[in-house]
């Protein structure tokens, strides 16, 4: 939900490449924290968890909420900033 996508390596966990959409970075610092983590304090505020703006400014990180599909070496997902993402 914060805007990017990872690969790991599937024996050691670690991470092989990471990337962020451009609306995470835009964000960052603001509904991200350093580390990239949520910034809840920022994104919910009071009751609207689950719906109304919360939601909305979680979205507007570009989060991606659907699987990869991996053809001919490239990598496509879709994001909540209306983008699909191809990545080679």
């Amino acid at each position: 939900m914060n805007g990017g996508l990872a690969a790991l390596d599937l024996a050691t966990g670690k991470p092989l490449w990471e990337y962020e959409t451009e609306r995470s970075k835009q964000n960052a610092g603001w509904l991200l924290n350093a580390d990239r983590s949520q910034n809840s304090a920022m994104t919910f505020k009071s009751t609207d968890y689950g719906t109304g703006p919360g939601v909305e400014r979680l979205f507007s990180l570009g989060a991606v909420v659907s699987s990869p599909l991996v053809a001919n070496g490239v990598v496509y997902f879709g994001s909540t900033d209306g983008f699909v993402y191809a990545l080679r």
